[in-house]
Protein backbone atom coordinates (compact mmCIF):
# COMPACT_ATOMS: atom_id res chain seq x y z
CA UNK A 1 0.00 0.00 0.00
CA UNK A 2 2.68 2.53 0.87
CA UNK A 3 4.19 1.81 -2.73
CA UNK A 4 1.38 2.65 -4.43
CA UNK A 5 0.72 5.93 -2.43
CA UNK A 6 4.20 6.85 -3.59
CA UNK A 7 3.63 6.12 -6.82
CA UNK A 8 -0.25 7.68 -7.23
CA UNK A 9 1.85 10.90 -5.77
CA UNK A 10 4.22 10.43 -8.47
CA UNK A 11 1.50 10.47 -11.05
CA UNK A 12 -0.21 13.48 -9.46
CA UNK A 13 3.31 15.24 -9.66
CA UNK A 14 3.64 14.15 -13.39
CA UNK A 15 0.21 15.42 -14.09
CA UNK A 16 0.54 18.36 -12.59
CA UNK A 17 4.01 19.01 -13.91
CA UNK A 18 2.87 18.18 -17.30
CA UNK A 19 -0.74 20.20 -16.84
CA UNK A 20 1.76 23.21 -15.99
CA UNK A 21 4.25 22.90 -18.77
CA UNK A 22 0.89 22.58 -20.90
CA UNK A 23 -0.75 25.85 -19.71
CA UNK A 24 3.07 27.92 -20.28
CA UNK A 25 2.66 26.65 -23.45
CA UNK A 26 -1.03 27.87 -24.24
CA UNK A 27 0.20 30.93 -22.33
CA UNK A 28 3.29 31.52 -24.77
CA UNK A 29 1.09 30.48 -27.95
CA UNK A 30 -1.47 33.14 -26.92
CA UNK A 31 1.16 35.78 -26.26
CA UNK A 32 2.95 35.17 -29.54
CA UNK A 33 -1.16 35.24 -31.21
CA UNK A 34 -1.09 38.03 -29.83
CA UNK A 35 1.56 40.11 -30.99
CA UNK A 36 1.33 38.25 -34.16
CA UNK A 37 -2.27 40.08 -34.12
CA UNK A 38 -0.57 43.56 -33.09
CA UNK A 39 1.86 43.51 -35.81
CA UNK A 40 -0.42 42.55 -38.40
CA UNK A 41 -2.78 45.31 -37.10
CA UNK A 42 0.26 47.93 -37.71
CA UNK A 43 1.29 46.29 -41.02
CA UNK A 44 -1.78 47.10 -42.21
CA UNK A 45 -2.48 50.49 -40.55
CA UNK A 46 0.79 51.54 -42.19
CA UNK A 47 -0.46 49.95 -45.67
CA UNK A 48 -3.62 51.86 -45.33
CA UNK A 49 -1.98 55.07 -44.25
CA UNK A 50 0.36 54.67 -46.95
CA UNK A 51 -2.14 54.42 -49.73
CA UNK A 52 -4.21 57.39 -47.97
CA UNK A 53 -1.33 59.34 -48.81
CA UNK A 54 -0.92 58.47 -52.21
CA UNK A 55 -4.66 58.65 -52.87
CA UNK A 56 -4.73 62.04 -51.33
CA UNK A 57 -1.62 63.14 -53.02
CA UNK A 58 -2.76 61.68 -56.69
CA UNK A 59 -6.04 63.72 -56.03
CA UNK A 60 -3.97 67.24 -55.42
CA UNK A 61 -2.26 66.48 -58.54
CA UNK A 62 -5.17 65.51 -60.46
CA UNK A 63 -7.31 69.03 -58.78
CA UNK A 64 -4.44 71.07 -59.97
CA UNK A 65 -4.13 69.99 -63.17
CA UNK A 66 -8.16 70.23 -63.80
CA UNK A 67 -7.63 73.68 -62.15
CA UNK A 68 -5.03 74.47 -64.91
CA UNK A 69 -7.50 73.21 -67.62
CA UNK A 70 -10.01 75.06 -66.26
CA UNK A 71 -8.12 78.32 -65.87
CA UNK A 72 -7.00 77.45 -69.54
CA UNK A 73 -10.24 77.29 -70.93
CA UNK A 74 -10.89 80.34 -68.59
CA UNK A 75 -8.69 82.77 -70.72
CA UNK A 76 -10.02 81.23 -73.82
CA UNK A 77 -13.08 82.06 -73.33
CA UNK A 78 -12.13 85.65 -72.03
CA UNK A 79 -10.49 86.34 -75.25
CA UNK A 80 -13.51 85.44 -77.16
CA UNK A 81 -15.73 87.40 -74.86
CA UNK A 82 -13.51 90.60 -75.57
CA UNK A 83 -13.30 90.21 -79.27
CA UNK A 84 -17.22 90.28 -79.33
CA UNK A 85 -16.89 93.04 -76.74
CA UNK A 86 -14.63 95.12 -79.46
CA UNK A 87 -16.62 94.15 -82.17
CA UNK A 88 -19.62 95.21 -80.53
CA UNK A 89 -17.99 98.73 -79.52
CA UNK A 90 -16.26 99.01 -83.15
CA UNK A 91 -20.30 98.44 -84.21
CA UNK A 92 -21.20 101.23 -81.81
CA UNK A 93 -18.16 103.68 -83.02
CA UNK A 94 -19.30 102.63 -86.58
CA UNK A 95 -22.93 103.32 -85.87
CA UNK A 96 -21.87 106.77 -84.11
CA UNK A 97 -19.81 107.88 -86.97
CA UNK A 98 -22.56 107.19 -89.73
CA UNK A 99 -24.97 109.65 -87.25
CA UNK A 100 -21.72 112.36 -87.38
CA UNK A 101 -21.72 112.05 -91.25
CA UNK A 102 -25.90 112.39 -91.51
CA UNK A 103 -25.41 115.27 -89.60
CA UNK A 104 -22.74 116.52 -91.52
CA UNK A 105 -24.91 115.95 -94.47
CA UNK A 106 -27.89 117.67 -92.90
CA UNK A 107 -25.51 121.05 -92.35
CA UNK A 108 -24.30 121.00 -95.72
CA UNK A 109 -28.11 120.66 -96.76
CA UNK A 110 -29.24 123.47 -94.31
CA UNK A 111 -25.95 125.77 -95.56
CA UNK A 112 -27.23 124.89 -99.44
CA UNK A 113 -30.70 125.94 -98.20
CA UNK A 114 -29.27 129.19 -96.84
CA UNK A 115 -27.37 129.99 -99.99
CA UNK A 116 -30.60 129.44 -102.09
CA UNK A 117 -32.50 131.54 -100.18
CA UNK A 118 -30.40 134.54 -100.03
CA UNK A 119 -29.83 134.36 -103.81
CA UNK A 120 -34.02 134.43 -103.63
CA UNK A 121 -33.70 137.21 -101.33
CA UNK A 122 -31.38 138.81 -104.06
CA UNK A 123 -34.01 138.39 -106.56
CA UNK A 124 -36.82 139.41 -104.64
CA UNK A 125 -35.10 142.45 -103.59
CA UNK A 126 -34.15 143.19 -107.32
CA UNK A 127 -37.98 142.85 -108.61
CA UNK A 128 -38.79 144.67 -105.85
CA UNK A 129 -36.77 147.76 -106.98
CA UNK A 130 -37.50 147.18 -110.66
CA UNK A 131 -41.52 147.21 -109.61
CA UNK A 132 -40.50 150.45 -107.62
CA UNK A 133 -39.14 151.77 -110.55
CA UNK A 134 -41.99 151.15 -113.16
CA UNK A 135 -44.41 152.29 -110.42
CA UNK A 136 -42.24 155.47 -110.33
CA UNK A 137 -42.56 155.83 -114.14
CA UNK A 138 -45.96 155.28 -113.93
CA UNK A 139 -46.62 157.37 -111.32
CA UNK A 140 -44.56 160.48 -113.72
CA UNK A 141 -46.95 158.67 -116.56
CA UNK A 142 -50.06 159.02 -114.53
CA UNK A 143 -49.09 162.74 -113.48
CA UNK A 144 -48.55 164.07 -116.88
CA UNK A 145 -51.95 162.60 -117.93
CA UNK A 146 -53.75 164.82 -115.23
CA UNK A 147 -55.52 166.85 -118.41
CA UNK A 148 -57.09 163.92 -120.44
CA UNK A 149 -60.89 164.18 -121.30
CA UNK A 150 -63.73 162.31 -120.14
CA UNK A 151 -63.49 159.63 -122.49
CA UNK A 152 -59.70 158.90 -120.65
CA UNK A 153 -61.50 159.18 -117.14
CA UNK A 154 -64.14 156.38 -118.49
CA UNK A 155 -61.48 154.04 -119.90
CA UNK A 156 -59.26 154.64 -116.89
CA UNK A 157 -62.41 153.67 -114.41
CA UNK A 158 -63.09 150.71 -116.48
CA UNK A 159 -58.99 149.47 -116.36
CA UNK A 160 -59.60 150.27 -112.47
CA UNK A 161 -62.21 147.68 -112.55
CA UNK A 162 -60.15 145.15 -114.20
CA UNK A 163 -57.20 145.70 -112.36
CA UNK A 164 -59.35 145.45 -109.25
CA UNK A 165 -60.52 141.93 -110.34
CA UNK A 166 -56.95 141.37 -111.28
CA UNK A 167 -56.26 142.21 -107.67
CA UNK A 168 -58.96 140.67 -106.33
CA UNK A 169 -57.95 136.96 -108.02
CA UNK A 170 -54.45 137.96 -106.63
CA UNK A 171 -55.51 138.20 -103.43
CA UNK A 172 -57.53 135.35 -103.52
CA UNK A 173 -54.73 133.17 -104.60
CA UNK A 174 -52.40 134.32 -102.03
CA UNK A 175 -54.98 133.36 -99.81
CA UNK A 176 -54.95 130.12 -100.90
CA UNK A 177 -50.76 130.80 -100.72
CA UNK A 178 -51.01 131.86 -97.00
CA UNK A 179 -53.49 129.12 -96.14
CA UNK A 180 -51.05 126.14 -97.51
CA UNK A 181 -48.41 127.97 -95.88
CA UNK A 182 -50.24 127.16 -92.71
CA UNK A 183 -50.87 124.05 -93.08
CA UNK A 184 -47.92 123.59 -93.82
CA UNK A 185 -46.81 125.44 -90.47
CA UNK A 186 -48.71 123.44 -88.28
CA UNK A 187 -47.73 120.24 -89.77
CA UNK A 188 -43.74 121.22 -88.85
CA UNK A 189 -45.04 122.15 -85.44
CA UNK A 190 -46.20 119.13 -84.93
CA UNK A 191 -43.38 117.28 -85.95
CA UNK A 192 -41.44 119.42 -83.84
CA UNK A 193 -43.89 118.70 -80.64
CA UNK A 194 -42.88 114.45 -82.22
CA UNK A 195 -39.44 115.40 -81.75
CA UNK A 196 -39.40 116.90 -78.33
CA UNK A 197 -41.59 113.54 -76.95
CA UNK A 198 -38.80 111.92 -78.58
CA UNK A 199 -35.80 113.61 -77.00
CA UNK A 200 -37.22 113.59 -73.80
CA UNK A 201 -38.22 109.78 -74.43
CA UNK A 202 -34.10 109.38 -75.33
CA UNK A 203 -33.25 111.58 -72.01
CA UNK A 204 -35.38 109.17 -69.71
CA UNK A 205 -33.80 106.41 -71.26
CA UNK A 206 -30.60 107.61 -70.56
CA UNK A 207 -31.39 108.47 -66.93
CA UNK A 208 -32.83 104.87 -66.23
CA UNK A 209 -29.35 103.43 -68.08
CA UNK A 210 -27.47 105.75 -65.44
CA UNK A 211 -29.30 104.71 -62.79
CA UNK A 212 -29.18 101.21 -63.69
CA UNK A 213 -25.37 101.70 -63.83
CA UNK A 214 -25.27 102.97 -60.17
CA UNK A 215 -27.04 100.08 -59.00
CA UNK A 216 -25.24 97.40 -60.54
CA UNK A 217 -22.09 99.33 -59.03
CA UNK A 218 -23.73 99.30 -55.46
CA UNK A 219 -24.42 95.47 -56.05
CA UNK A 220 -20.59 94.78 -57.55
CA UNK A 221 -19.72 96.93 -53.95
CA UNK A 222 -22.06 94.66 -51.62
CA UNK A 223 -21.16 91.64 -53.54
CA UNK A 224 -17.19 92.58 -53.03
CA UNK A 225 -17.79 93.33 -49.28
CA UNK A 226 -19.57 89.75 -49.07
CA UNK A 227 -17.09 87.85 -50.91
CA UNK A 228 -14.63 89.88 -48.08
CA UNK A 229 -16.10 88.39 -44.99
CA UNK A 230 -16.13 84.74 -46.86
CA UNK A 231 -12.17 85.08 -47.62
CA UNK A 232 -12.38 86.44 -43.78
CA UNK A 233 -13.65 82.89 -42.54
CA UNK A 234 -12.04 80.63 -44.77
CA UNK A 235 -9.02 82.37 -43.79
CA UNK A 236 -9.87 81.20 -40.08
CA UNK A 237 -10.57 78.58 -41.08
CA UNK A 238 -7.36 77.50 -42.77
CA UNK A 239 -5.35 79.47 -39.73
CA UNK A 240 -6.65 76.23 -37.88
CA UNK A 241 -5.17 73.70 -40.48
CA UNK A 242 -2.09 75.73 -40.45
CA UNK A 243 -0.12 72.51 -39.07
CA UNK A 244 -1.00 70.32 -41.19
CA UNK A 245 -0.25 72.11 -44.40
CA UNK A 246 3.43 72.51 -43.46
CA UNK A 247 4.65 69.33 -46.25
CA UNK A 248 2.13 70.97 -49.14
CA UNK A 249 3.02 74.51 -48.81
CA UNK A 250 5.71 74.51 -51.16
CA UNK A 251 3.37 72.74 -54.27
CA UNK A 252 0.45 75.25 -52.92
CA UNK A 253 2.74 78.51 -53.51
CA UNK A 254 3.64 77.09 -57.20
CA UNK A 255 -0.21 76.60 -57.64
CA UNK A 256 -0.92 80.65 -56.45
CA UNK A 257 1.91 81.74 -58.36
CA UNK A 258 0.32 80.21 -61.45
CA UNK A 259 -3.09 81.06 -60.75
CA UNK A 260 -1.90 84.62 -60.08
CA UNK A 261 -0.22 84.43 -63.49
CA UNK A 262 -3.12 83.54 -65.03
CA UNK A 263 -5.17 86.25 -63.22
CA UNK A 264 -3.22 88.89 -64.04
CA UNK A 265 -3.53 87.36 -67.70
CA UNK A 266 -7.56 88.18 -67.58
CA UNK A 267 -7.49 91.56 -66.42
CA UNK A 268 -7.81 92.57 -70.57
CA UNK A 269 -11.07 91.34 -70.52
CA UNK A 270 -14.00 93.63 -70.74
CA UNK A 271 -17.18 91.49 -69.97
CA UNK A 272 -16.90 88.33 -67.69
CA UNK A 273 -20.76 87.69 -67.39
CA UNK A 274 -20.25 83.82 -69.12
CA UNK A 275 -16.77 83.66 -67.67
CA UNK A 276 -18.82 84.18 -63.84
CA UNK A 277 -21.07 81.14 -65.29
CA UNK A 278 -18.51 78.65 -65.95
CA UNK A 279 -16.56 79.66 -62.95
CA UNK A 280 -20.00 79.39 -60.95
CA UNK A 281 -20.28 75.64 -62.52
CA UNK A 282 -16.44 74.90 -62.12
CA UNK A 283 -16.97 75.75 -58.23
CA UNK A 284 -19.71 73.24 -58.00
CA UNK A 285 -17.98 71.09 -59.97
CA UNK A 286 -14.95 71.46 -57.58
CA UNK A 287 -17.41 71.19 -54.39
CA UNK A 288 -19.46 67.90 -55.95
CA UNK A 289 -15.69 66.69 -56.28
CA UNK A 290 -14.98 67.59 -52.41
CA UNK A 291 -18.09 66.45 -51.25
CA UNK A 292 -17.49 62.75 -53.44
CA UNK A 293 -13.92 62.87 -51.82
CA UNK A 294 -14.81 63.50 -48.43
CA UNK A 295 -18.45 60.90 -48.90
CA UNK A 296 -14.93 58.27 -49.47
CA UNK A 297 -13.34 59.51 -46.50
CA UNK A 298 -17.08 58.56 -44.64
CA UNK A 299 -17.16 55.07 -46.25
CA UNK A 300 -13.73 54.07 -45.31
CA UNK A 301 -13.96 55.58 -41.70
CA UNK A 302 -16.70 53.15 -42.09
CA UNK A 303 -15.38 50.16 -43.16
CA UNK A 304 -12.39 51.18 -40.76
CA UNK A 305 -14.76 50.98 -38.22
CA UNK A 306 -16.90 47.85 -39.04
CA UNK A 307 -13.34 46.33 -39.43
CA UNK A 308 -11.98 47.29 -35.68
CA UNK A 309 -15.66 46.09 -34.60
CA UNK A 310 -15.36 43.01 -36.17
CA UNK A 311 -11.92 42.60 -34.66
CA UNK A 312 -12.77 43.50 -31.07
CA UNK A 313 -15.64 40.88 -31.60
CA UNK A 314 -13.57 38.47 -32.52
CA UNK A 315 -11.43 38.90 -29.82
CA UNK A 316 -13.94 39.26 -27.29
CA UNK A 317 -15.47 35.64 -28.76
CA UNK A 318 -11.73 34.46 -28.22
CA UNK A 319 -11.73 36.04 -24.63
CA UNK A 320 -15.42 34.10 -24.09
CA UNK A 321 -14.07 31.28 -24.99
CA UNK A 322 -10.82 31.38 -23.21
CA UNK A 323 -12.61 32.25 -20.35
CA UNK A 324 -15.15 29.38 -20.60
CA UNK A 325 -12.45 27.42 -21.09
CA UNK A 326 -10.32 28.35 -18.17
CA UNK A 327 -13.11 28.30 -15.96
CA UNK A 328 -14.00 24.79 -16.82
CA UNK A 329 -10.80 23.96 -16.07
CA UNK A 330 -10.68 25.76 -13.50
CA UNK A 331 -13.67 24.09 -11.46
CA UNK A 332 -12.13 20.69 -12.75
CA UNK A 333 -8.90 21.64 -10.98
CA UNK A 334 -9.95 24.09 -8.12
CA UNK A 335 -9.80 21.27 -5.66
CA UNK A 336 -6.35 19.91 -6.51
CA UNK A 337 -4.86 22.91 -8.28
CA UNK A 338 -4.37 26.51 -5.63
CA UNK A 339 -1.67 27.48 -7.94
CA UNK A 340 -3.63 27.01 -11.00
CA UNK A 341 -5.93 29.23 -9.61
CA UNK A 342 -3.34 32.29 -8.67
CA UNK A 343 -2.31 32.17 -12.81
CA UNK A 344 -5.56 32.39 -13.96
CA UNK A 345 -6.26 35.25 -11.96
CA UNK A 346 -3.15 36.59 -13.63
CA UNK A 347 -4.53 35.64 -16.76
CA UNK A 348 -7.62 37.67 -16.11
CA UNK A 349 -5.61 40.54 -15.38
CA UNK A 350 -4.09 40.45 -18.21
CA UNK A 351 -7.27 39.91 -20.37
CA UNK A 352 -8.83 42.87 -18.49
CA UNK A 353 -5.96 44.87 -19.35
CA UNK A 354 -5.91 43.98 -22.97
CA UNK A 355 -9.87 44.64 -22.90
CA UNK A 356 -9.32 48.20 -21.35
CA UNK A 357 -6.32 48.53 -23.92
CA UNK A 358 -9.31 47.38 -26.86
CA UNK A 359 -11.87 50.11 -25.18
CA UNK A 360 -8.88 52.82 -25.28
CA UNK A 361 -7.92 52.24 -28.77
CA UNK A 362 -11.98 52.18 -29.71
CA UNK A 363 -12.38 55.54 -27.75
CA UNK A 364 -9.51 56.79 -29.54
CA UNK A 365 -10.77 55.64 -32.75
CA UNK A 366 -14.16 57.25 -31.26
CA UNK A 367 -12.27 60.68 -30.75
CA UNK A 368 -11.29 60.42 -34.45
CA UNK A 369 -14.32 59.35 -36.11
CA UNK A 370 -16.20 62.49 -34.45
CA UNK A 371 -13.38 64.63 -35.38
CA UNK A 372 -13.40 63.46 -39.13
CA UNK A 373 -17.26 63.74 -39.04
CA UNK A 374 -17.12 67.60 -37.51
CA UNK A 375 -14.14 68.06 -40.07
CA UNK A 376 -16.94 66.65 -42.74
CA UNK A 377 -19.70 68.65 -41.19
CA UNK A 378 -17.88 71.69 -41.53
CA UNK A 379 -17.02 71.08 -45.14
CA UNK A 380 -20.45 70.32 -45.99
CA UNK A 381 -21.91 73.95 -44.59
CA UNK A 382 -18.88 75.84 -46.66
CA UNK A 383 -19.78 74.42 -49.01
CA UNK A 384 -23.19 74.85 -48.98
CA UNK A 385 -22.41 78.66 -48.06
CA UNK A 386 -20.03 78.56 -50.95
CA UNK A 387 -22.85 77.39 -53.21
CA UNK A 388 -25.59 79.56 -52.30
CA UNK A 389 -23.15 82.34 -52.86
CA UNK A 390 -22.34 81.33 -56.25
CA UNK A 391 -25.96 80.82 -57.15
CA UNK A 392 -26.67 84.10 -55.85
CA UNK A 393 -23.43 85.32 -58.01
CA UNK A 394 -24.74 83.72 -60.66
CA UNK A 395 -28.75 84.90 -60.66
CA UNK A 396 -27.12 88.49 -60.06
CA UNK A 397 -24.91 88.56 -63.12
CA UNK A 398 -27.40 87.19 -65.07
CA UNK A 399 -30.18 89.32 -64.18
CA UNK A 400 -27.25 92.52 -64.98
CA UNK A 401 -26.35 90.49 -68.37
CA UNK A 402 -29.84 90.70 -69.19
CA UNK A 403 -30.45 94.38 -67.84
CA UNK A 404 -27.17 95.35 -70.28
CA UNK A 405 -28.81 93.22 -73.00
CA UNK A 406 -31.94 94.79 -73.12
CA UNK A 407 -30.41 98.19 -72.10
CA UNK A 408 -28.40 97.78 -75.64
CA UNK A 409 -31.37 96.82 -77.43
CA UNK A 410 -33.02 99.72 -76.85
CA UNK A 411 -30.07 101.72 -77.03
CA UNK A 412 -30.29 100.25 -80.49
CA UNK A 413 -33.98 100.96 -81.28
CA UNK A 414 -32.98 104.43 -80.04
CA UNK A 415 -30.49 105.14 -82.70
CA UNK A 416 -32.50 103.22 -85.33
CA UNK A 417 -35.51 105.49 -84.53
CA UNK A 418 -33.10 108.73 -84.57
CA UNK A 419 -31.88 108.12 -88.14
CA UNK A 420 -35.51 106.66 -89.04
CA UNK A 421 -36.46 110.28 -87.96
CA UNK A 422 -33.34 112.12 -89.29
CA UNK A 423 -34.48 110.81 -92.91
CA UNK A 424 -38.30 111.31 -92.32
CA UNK A 425 -37.19 115.13 -91.43
CA UNK A 426 -34.57 115.35 -94.64
CA UNK A 427 -37.68 114.05 -96.68
CA UNK A 428 -39.95 116.71 -95.37
CA UNK A 429 -37.20 119.08 -95.64
CA UNK A 430 -36.98 118.23 -99.12
CA UNK A 431 -40.61 118.41 -99.85
CA UNK A 432 -40.26 121.84 -98.41
CA UNK A 433 -37.54 122.78 -100.24
CA UNK A 434 -39.37 121.36 -103.39
CA UNK A 435 -42.63 123.64 -102.57
CA UNK A 436 -41.14 127.02 -101.57
CA UNK A 437 -38.80 126.57 -105.29
CA UNK A 438 -42.35 126.10 -107.02
CA UNK A 439 -44.20 128.85 -104.93
CA UNK A 440 -40.86 130.83 -105.71
CA UNK A 441 -41.36 129.61 -109.81
CA UNK A 442 -44.87 130.72 -109.01
CA UNK A 443 -44.52 133.89 -108.27
CA UNK A 444 -41.42 134.99 -110.62
CA UNK A 445 -44.11 133.57 -112.91
CA UNK A 446 -46.61 135.94 -111.67
CA UNK A 447 -44.27 139.13 -110.96
CA UNK A 448 -43.33 138.62 -115.11
CA UNK A 449 -47.13 138.54 -115.83
CA UNK A 450 -47.00 141.71 -113.97
CA UNK A 451 -44.32 142.96 -115.81
CA UNK A 452 -45.99 142.24 -119.37
CA UNK A 453 -49.27 143.84 -118.03
CA UNK A 454 -47.53 146.98 -117.05
CA UNK A 455 -45.67 147.04 -120.45
CA UNK A 456 -48.67 146.29 -122.23
CA UNK A 457 -50.52 149.25 -120.03
CA UNK A 458 -47.91 151.23 -120.73
CA UNK A 459 -47.91 150.80 -124.23
CA UNK A 460 -51.44 151.68 -124.53
CA UNK A 461 -50.50 154.84 -122.41
CA UNK A 462 -48.19 155.97 -124.61
CA UNK A 463 -50.70 155.63 -127.68
CA UNK A 464 -53.21 156.96 -125.80
CA UNK A 465 -51.40 160.00 -124.91
CA UNK A 466 -50.05 159.89 -128.37
CA UNK A 467 -53.60 159.78 -130.03
CA UNK A 468 -55.09 162.33 -127.12
CA UNK A 469 -52.73 165.23 -127.51
CA UNK A 470 -54.03 166.09 -130.65
CA UNK A 471 -57.90 165.52 -129.73
CA UNK A 472 -56.90 167.46 -126.23
CA UNK A 473 -55.36 170.71 -128.07
CA UNK A 474 -57.95 169.86 -130.97
CA UNK A 475 -60.70 170.51 -127.67
CA UNK A 476 -58.55 172.72 -125.88
CA UNK A 477 -59.06 175.35 -128.84
CA UNK A 478 -62.45 174.64 -128.98
CA UNK A 479 -62.63 175.53 -125.10
CA UNK A 480 -60.53 178.35 -125.70
CA UNK A 481 -63.03 179.49 -128.70
CA UNK A 482 -66.07 178.37 -126.58
CA UNK A 483 -65.64 179.03 -123.32
CA UNK A 484 -66.91 176.29 -120.78
CA UNK A 485 -67.06 177.28 -116.71
CA UNK A 486 -66.66 173.73 -115.13
CA UNK A 487 -63.53 173.21 -116.70
CA UNK A 488 -61.84 173.26 -113.70
CA UNK A 489 -64.04 170.73 -112.36
CA UNK A 490 -63.75 168.57 -115.40
CA UNK A 491 -59.79 168.91 -114.45
CA UNK A 492 -60.05 168.49 -110.91
CA UNK A 493 -62.35 164.89 -111.51
CA UNK A 494 -60.05 163.54 -113.98
CA UNK A 495 -57.26 164.15 -110.87
CA UNK A 496 -59.08 162.74 -108.72
CA UNK A 497 -60.14 159.39 -111.02
CA UNK A 498 -55.80 159.33 -111.39
CA UNK A 499 -55.13 159.25 -108.07
CA UNK A 500 -57.94 156.92 -107.04
CA UNK A 501 -55.71 154.08 -109.69
CA UNK A 502 -52.38 155.30 -107.93
CA UNK A 503 -54.03 154.50 -104.59
CA UNK A 504 -55.46 151.27 -106.09
CA UNK A 505 -52.05 149.98 -107.22
CA UNK A 506 -49.91 151.24 -104.12
CA UNK A 507 -52.12 149.12 -102.39
CA UNK A 508 -51.60 146.06 -104.55
CA UNK A 509 -47.86 146.23 -103.62
CA UNK A 510 -48.52 146.91 -100.37
CA UNK A 511 -49.78 143.30 -100.12
CA UNK A 512 -47.50 142.40 -101.86
CA UNK A 513 -44.71 143.32 -99.46
CA UNK A 514 -46.52 142.20 -97.01
CA UNK A 515 -46.54 139.12 -98.34
CA UNK A 516 -42.70 139.17 -98.89
CA UNK A 517 -42.08 140.14 -95.60
CA UNK A 518 -44.16 137.18 -94.05
CA UNK A 519 -42.51 134.65 -96.50
CA UNK A 520 -39.40 135.79 -95.22
CA UNK A 521 -40.41 135.69 -91.67
CA UNK A 522 -41.77 132.09 -92.45
CA UNK A 523 -38.03 131.28 -93.75
CA UNK A 524 -36.44 132.66 -91.17
CA UNK A 525 -38.33 130.87 -88.23
CA UNK A 526 -37.57 127.93 -90.69
CA UNK A 527 -33.85 128.52 -91.13
CA UNK A 528 -34.16 128.72 -86.86
CA UNK A 529 -36.42 125.67 -86.43
CA UNK A 530 -33.94 123.82 -88.55
CA UNK A 531 -30.45 125.18 -86.47
CA UNK A 532 -32.22 124.14 -83.07
CA UNK A 533 -33.06 120.83 -84.20
CA UNK A 534 -30.05 120.16 -85.64
CA UNK A 535 -28.32 121.50 -82.49
CA UNK A 536 -30.76 119.44 -80.44
CA UNK A 537 -29.41 116.33 -82.72
CA UNK A 538 -26.12 116.98 -81.90
CA UNK A 539 -26.55 117.53 -77.88
CA UNK A 540 -28.84 113.95 -78.46
CA UNK A 541 -25.62 112.40 -80.40
CA UNK A 542 -23.06 113.76 -77.56
CA UNK A 543 -25.14 112.66 -74.64
CA UNK A 544 -25.10 109.31 -76.48
CA UNK A 545 -21.20 109.00 -76.94
CA UNK A 546 -21.02 109.92 -73.26
CA UNK A 547 -23.41 107.35 -72.07
CA UNK A 548 -21.79 104.76 -74.02
CA UNK A 549 -18.28 105.32 -72.91
CA UNK A 550 -19.80 106.03 -69.09
CA UNK A 551 -21.18 102.30 -69.94
CA UNK A 552 -18.01 100.85 -71.01
CA UNK A 553 -15.90 102.23 -68.12
CA UNK A 554 -18.62 101.07 -65.27
CA UNK A 555 -18.13 97.81 -67.54
CA UNK A 556 -14.48 97.79 -67.09
CA UNK A 557 -14.63 98.72 -63.43
CA UNK A 558 -17.47 96.20 -62.98
CA UNK A 559 -15.08 93.50 -64.79
CA UNK A 560 -11.98 93.95 -63.23
CA UNK A 561 -13.92 93.78 -59.95
CA UNK A 562 -15.16 90.54 -60.89
CA UNK A 563 -11.89 88.75 -62.19
CA UNK A 564 -10.70 89.94 -58.40
CA UNK A 565 -14.10 88.32 -56.92
CA UNK A 566 -12.80 85.36 -59.24
CA UNK A 567 -9.65 85.45 -58.31
CA UNK A 568 -10.37 85.46 -54.75
CA UNK A 569 -12.91 82.57 -54.77
CA UNK A 570 -10.36 80.31 -56.74
CA UNK A 571 -7.90 81.05 -53.80
CA UNK A 572 -10.17 80.36 -51.13
CA UNK A 573 -11.81 77.05 -52.78
CA UNK A 574 -7.88 75.75 -53.76
CA UNK A 575 -7.05 76.62 -50.06
CA UNK A 576 -10.33 74.58 -48.70
CA UNK A 577 -9.99 71.78 -50.77
CA UNK A 578 -6.18 71.63 -49.93
CA UNK A 579 -7.11 71.77 -45.86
Amino acid sequence: MPAKKGKGKKEAAGKSSAETARLTQLRAQEAEAERFLRNENERRQRDELEERITFLRDEQVRALREKDNRLGELTQHLKRVTAAKEEEQAAYELQIKQLSNAQEVFLSENSLSKVEMDELRVLVQKERTSTAMQLEQLRETLEAERCASNDDRQRLRAQACEALAQAEVLRQRLQRMSEENDFQERSFNLQRREMEKDLEKALATGKALREALDERDADGRKNVALLELLNAQLEADTRRHETEMVAEQESTRRAKEDADRLASACTAAHEALDKVRRGAQEAKQSADAELHELKQLMEQVRFDAEYLRRELDTLNAEHREAAEKAEKKAQALQAELQQTQVELEAATKENEEVKSLLLRKEREHFDKVTFLNAQVSNGRTTTAQLREEVQRLRDHHEKDRQHYESSNQKATQRLESHIAAEKDRNQVKHSYDEAVLAETDALKRKVSGLHAQLASQKEEFEQLRTSKDDEIARLRGILDVHFIPNRKDAEVARESVRSDAVFLLKEELCILEEKMQQREKVREETEAMLRSRVADQADVIAALQLDLKQAQLGGNESMRALEKEIVRLQKTLEMHQIA
